[in-house]
C-alpha cells in the first residue's frame, strides 16, 4: 500500500446555524448573516451577535421542512450566545480570541500547514475548556478538528484520543443524526483504517455515509467525501471494481461542486492514481498521476503535501516502469516536500526516503542507498511510537528494515544485514510478550542472546526476499548455531510473474487435499513442485547447517504458512525425517520464550486441561464425536488431568478455572473445537464452545497461563490474518501472550481420525508412556516429528498424504 494522503478528512468548519435566510431559502443572504455572527463573536461582540441568532432559530421555527439538527444547531447556537455575553470580561475575552482562531483553521488546514494549525487548535481547546461548561458543541469540534490534524501528522494515539472524545461528547448533546456525528464517524474510520483495523472501519465508513446520505440531498460534499473515503477503503482491501465505480463518482460530484481542477478533484485523481498502480496498471496509473500533478502544482503550488503525495506515487510508478532517473528525482522532491510542509519526521518522510532508496539500489548506488535507509528506519522508529498499540504499529506503513538488510548485504556486513532484518520481525508481538518480561534495548544487537538461548544441534533458519528491481526479488536465507554462529547463503527461487509463488501453490494444494471429502493418496504433483521447494529454499541453508538434529524456522514473505518438514530431497526423504522441526515469530523470540523457561522462580505447572467434544446449541455447528475418544486417548496417557467433555466444555467453566488460579497451573493445554478464524478482524478469532465462543480478545485480555504447551486440534489454528512482518496474527499470537511458551496448531482443514491418531500418539511420546509401555519421554519437537513418522508410515498408508500428517505445526520456544 503506497501513502495515501487524508485530505478527505472532515474538518467542520465553524458555523453559526443552517445556511438559510429569515425567509428559509438558501442565499447569499444568508452566508452574510452567518459571517456577521461569526466576526461578531471573533471581536467578543457576543450581544449584538445575538439577535441575528435569535432572528435565525425563528426563521428556522417557521420554515416547515427544518431538519431537526438545523433547528438543534440553532438553538444551541442562540444558548451560547446568551451565555457568553454574561461572561466577566477576561472571560468573554479569552473566548473571543478561540472563536477568533477557529475561523483561521480551514484555510490552514487546506493549505497543508498542518503543524500551525495544531499549535493553533491546542491553544483554542486550552481557552475553550477553561471558558465554557462541558459537554459544549464548541469543544467537541474542536477536539474532532485536533484528531484530523493529528492523523494528518501521523501521530494516530492522540488522533484516537481526540476522536473518540469528539464522538461521544457530540452524541450525548447532538442529535443522533447530524452531520457532526457522521464526521466523527468518517474521520474514526479513517484512523481504524491506517492501523489496519478494516473490520472496524468499514461498519463506521457505511454508518457515515449513511447518516450523510439521510441529511443532505445526493450532491453534498459531506457525500462527496464519504464516498471517497470509503473508495480508498475498498481499494485497500482489494475490491478494484467497487472502488473505481465510487472514484467515478465522486470525481464528477466534487467537478461539478467545486469545479475541475479542485483539491477535492485532485485529490481524488491522486488516489485514483493509487488503485491503478497496486494493480499493475501502470501506464493509466503515469496518466492518471501526470494530471494530477500538473493541476495540484497549478491549484496548490509546489509545496504543498498534496502535490508531494502525487510526486511520491508517480515517482514509484516510473520505478515500477523501470525509469529510474526520473523515479529517483521526484521522490527526491517529494521528500523535501514532506518535510518542509508535514515536518522532517513525519511517516510519509520516511516512507518516501524508502522508496527513494529502493529507487537507489535498482540503480546500484548502493552506498546511497544505505545513507537514506539509515533516515529512514530513525524516523520509522518515531513513527511506530505514535502509530497506537499493538499490530497497528506493523501496518501503518512498511518498515525499511527487509530493504535495509538486503542493501547491507550487497555492501557485505552481513551482520548489520542480519539485525536489520530481525528488527523487521514480529516486532509487535515482541513488544506486547516483552512488556510483561525482560525486554530487549531497541538498539541492542539480539544476536549473542540468541546464540546464548540455542543449545548444539539445533540451527535456526530464516529468510530475507525483497524486490529492489521491480519484478527481481532478491532472496537470502540465514543459519545461526552455536558452533559458527550466523551466516547469510544467497537462494535464487523460481520466478512466475516476478514472485516467487511456489511455496503458495504447495501450501494450496495442502489445504485443497485436506479439505477433500474423499480419501487423498497421489502425491506425484506435490512431490515435483515440494522438491523443487527443497532444492531452493531448503538445501543451500542445510549444507550450513552442519550436524544439526534439530531445526526452528522464522518463515518470512512467501514461506509463511508452508509446513517445511514435508518438502522432500531429491532421494524423497523428507525435512521431517531428518530433523525435528519447529517454527518461531522471530530469533529474538525464540530466545525470550526460552528465557522464561530457565528464570522461572515459581514451581512448575504440572497437569493437564483436556477439552473437546463441546455439546453444541446451534444446530448449524457439526458435532465432534471424534474428539471425544481423541481426549479420552490424552487422558489415559495423562493420568490425573481435568478432563472437560459436553456441556463442561463451555466458556464458563474455562473462565471459573482461569479466575481461580487454576489455569496458570496447567504445563499441557488441549482444546478440541471448531475454530473460527477471522483474516479481517484477529482478535475476533474464536474457538466455538458448547455456550458461545472463546475469542483471542478474551484470550488476550483475561487468561493468565503458565503453560509449557497449548495444542489447539481445530482446523486453521495457526492461521489468521496476514500481516507484514508478523505473520498470521489469530489464535496462536493470541495464546503467547497470555503466556503459553509454545503452541501446536494447524495450518488447513484437518481429517478428523488423523488428527486423534497424531495427538493420541504425540501425547504419549511427551508423557513416556506409548503403547502401553514406559518409553523415555521425548520433548515436543521430537514428540511431534515421531508422532508425524508414525502416522505417515505405520497406518498402512491411509495417510501417507502431507495433508494429514504436515498439517500440525509447534510454534514458539
Amino acid at each position: 500500500m503506497r501513502p495515501c494522503l487524508l485530505l478527505g478528512l472532515a474538518l467542520l468548519t465553524a458555523c453559526a446555524g443552517c445556511a438559510r435566510d429569515p425567509e428559509g431559502t438558501s442565499s447569499a443572504g444568508a452566508d452574510s448573516l452567518s459571517e456577521r455572527i461569526e466576526t461578531l463573536r471573533g471581536e467578543g461582540r457576543y450581544a449584538e451577535a445575538l439577535p441575528d441568532a435569535e432572528l435565525r432559530l425563528r426563521a428556522l421555527r417557521d420554515c416547515g421542512d427544518t431538519a431537526p439538527w438545523e433547528l438543534g444547531d440553532a438553538e444551541r447556537l442562540v444558548r451560547k450566545l446568551a451565555l457568553a455575553a454574561t461572561l466577566p470580561d477576561t472571560a468573554r475575552a479569552r473566548l473571543a480570541v478561540a472563536d477568533s482562531l477557529s475561523a483561521t483553521l480551514t484555510g490552514l488546514f487546506h493549505a497543508g500547514e498542518f503543524q500551525r494549525a495544531r499549535g493553533r487548535l491546542e491553544r483554542l481547546l486550552h481557552d475553550r475548556r477553561a471558558v465554557l461548561v462541558e459537554p459544549d458543541a464548541d469543544i467537541a469540534t474542536t477536539l474532532h478538528r485536533l484528531g484530523a490534524i493529528n492523523l494528518q501528522l501521523g501521530d494516530y494515539v492522540a488522533a484516537a484520543a481526540y476522536t473518540c472524545e469528539a464522538l461521544d461528547m457530540n452524541r450525548s448533546l447532538l442529535e443522533a443524526d447530524h452531520p457532526r456525528i457522521a464526521s466523527n464517524l468518517d474521520n474514526l474510520a479513517i484512523l481504524l483504517r491506517r492501523q489496519g483495523d478494516f473490520a472496524g472501519a468499514e461498519p463506521l465508513f457505511r454508518e457515515a455515509l449513511g447518516m450523510y446520505r439521510r441529511l443532505h440531498d445526493g450532491t453534498h460534499p459531506g457525500v462527496a467525501r464519504s464516498l471517497g473515503n470509503l473508495a480508498i477503503f475498498l481499494s485497500d482491501k482489494g475490491d478494484y471494481a467497487d472502488a473505481e465505480a465510487l472514484y467515478e463518482k465522486t470525481l464528477a460530484m466534487y467537478g461539478a461542486l467545486h469545479g475541475p481542477e479542485s483539491e477535492p478533484v485532485i485529490r481524488n485523481l491522486y488516489n485514483l492514481g493509487l488503485m491503478q498502480s497496486e494493480q499493475s496498471h501502470d501506464a493509466q496509473a503515469e496518466a492518471t498521476c501526470s494530471r494530477a500533478l500538473e493541476m495540484s502544482r497549478r491549484v496548490l503550488g509546489d509545496a504543498h503535501p498534496l502535490t508531494a503525495g502525487i510526486l511520491h506515487a508517480l515517482g514509484m510508478v516510473r520505478y515500477d516502469l523501470g525509469r529510474f532517473a526520473s523515479a529517483d528525482s521526484m521522490l527526491e522532491e517529494a521528500v523535501a516536500v514532506y518535510a518542509g510542509t508535514l515536518g522532517a519526521d513525519h511517516p510519509y518522510v520516511a516512507w518516501a526516503l524508502l522508496d527513494r532508496g529502493v529507487c537507489l539500489a535498482a540503480r546500484g548506488e548502493t552506498a546511497r542507498a544505505d545513507s537514506l535507509l539509515v533516515g529512514a528506519a530513525g524516523i520509522y522508529e518515531r513513527a511506530r511510537a505514535m502509530a497506537g498499540p499493538g499490530y497497528s504499529r506493523s501496518v501503518c506503513q512498511p518498515s525499511p528494515y527487509p530493504t535495509h538488510a538486503t542493501v547491507l548485504l550487497r555492501l557485505g556486513r552481513p551482520r548489520e544485514a542480519w539485525r536489520a532484518a530481525e528488527r523487521a520481525q514480529s516486532r509487535a508481538l515482541a513488544e506486547l510478550l516483552m512488556a510483561r518480561g525482560t525486554p530487549l534495548a531497541p538498539d541492542a544487537d539480539p544476536l549473542p542472546r540468541v546464540l546464548a538461548a540455542l543449545e548444539p544441534g539445533t540451527a535456526l533458519l530464516g529468510w530475507l526476499h525483497v524486490a529492489l528491481e521491480p519484478d527481481t526479488p532478491s532472496t537470502w536465507g540465514y543459519v545461526i548455531d552455536t558452533r559458527d554462529g550466523m551466516r547469510w547463503v544467497r537462494l535464487h527461487p523460481t520466478l512466475r510473474d516476478g514472485e516467487a509463488r511456489e511455496p503458495g501453490d504447495f501450501s494450496l494444494a495442502l489445504e485443497r487435499a485436506g479439505g477433500w471429502p474423499f480419501p487423498v493418496r497421489d502425491t506425484a504433483r506435490l512431490d515435483r513442485l515440494s522438491r523443487r521447494l527443497h532444492r531452493e529454499w531448503i538445501a543451500p541453508l542445510l549444507a550450513e547447517a552442519g550436524d544439526a538434529r534439530r531445526l526452528v524456522a522464522v518463515p518470512t514473505g512467501p514461506l509463511h504458512g508452508v509446513p517445511l518438514e514435508a518438502l522432500p530431497d531429491g532421494d524423497g526423504l523428507h525435512l521431517g525425517d531428518r530433523f525435528e522441526v519447529s517454527y518461531a515469530p522471530s530469533a529474538t523470540l525464540y530466545a525470550w520464550l526460552r528465557e522464561q523457561d530457565r528464570t522461572a522462580t515459581a514451581p512448575p505447572p504440572s497437569g493437564a486441561l483436556l477439552l473437546g467434544d463441546p455439546d453444541y446449541a446451534d444446530p448449524w455447528l457439526a458435532g465432534l464425536p471424534g474428539t471425544r475418544a481423541e481426549v479420552a486417548s490424552l487422558a489415559d496417557a495423562l493420568p490425573g488431568a481435568t478432563v472437560l467433555l459436553g456441556a463442561e466444555a463451555s466458556e464458563a467453566r474455562l473462565r471459573a478455572l482461569n479466575e481461580s488460579g487454576e489455569l496458570s497451573r496447567f504445563r499441557w493445554i488441549h482444546l478440541a473445537t471448531h475454530a473460527l478464524v477471522d483474516d479481517e478482524d484477529p482478535a475476533a478469532s474464536a474457538l466455538l464452545l458448547c455456550d458461545g465462543r472463546l475469542t483471542a480478545r478474551e484470550i488476550v485480555s483475561e487468561w493468565r497461563l503458565d503453560a509449557d504447551l497449548v495444542s489447539l486440534s481445530g482446523c486453521r489454528t495457526g492461521l489468521g490474518r496476514r500481516t507484514a512482518g508478523e505473520g498470521f496474527v489469530g489464535l496462536t499470537h493470541a495464546f503467547l501472550r497470555a503466556g503459553a511458551r509454545s503452541l501446536l496448531v494447524s495450518l488447513w482443514p484437518v481429517e478428523d481420525t488423523a488428527t486423534s491418531l497424531l495427538m493420541g500418539r504425540f501425547f504419549d511420546n511427551l508423557a513416556g508412556r506409548r503403547d502401553g509401555a514406559d518409553i523415555p519421554p521425548l520433548d515436543k519437537s521430537a514428540a511431534l516429528a515421531e508422532a508425524k513418522r508414525w502416522l505417515r508410515d505405520g497406518t498402512d498408508g491411509a495417510y501417507r498424504h502431507p495433508c494429514y500428517w504436515s498439517g500440525f505445526v509447534l510454534m514458539g520456544e
